[in-house]
């Protein structure tokens, strides 16, 4: 928009913070801890299996 700096719609990062007091909040299975959670899990997994294929 002309004149301003940042879009009138969308604003300049605005809004909600993240988490429970999130209106579109759920369950929280999404949320950054549980992300970084299943991807350590994965890591471990695939480490695990790499070893099992190098033994057998």
């Amino acid at each position: 928009m002309k004149g301003w700096r940042v879009c009138r719609f969308h604003g300049a990062g605005g809004g909600h913070r993240a988490g429970a007091d999130h209106p579109s909040y759920r369950h929280g299975m999404r949320a950054r801890e549980w992300i970084e959670a299943r991807r350590e899990i994965n890591d471990l997994v695939r480490e695990a299996r790499e070893i099992e294929r190098l033994i057998s």
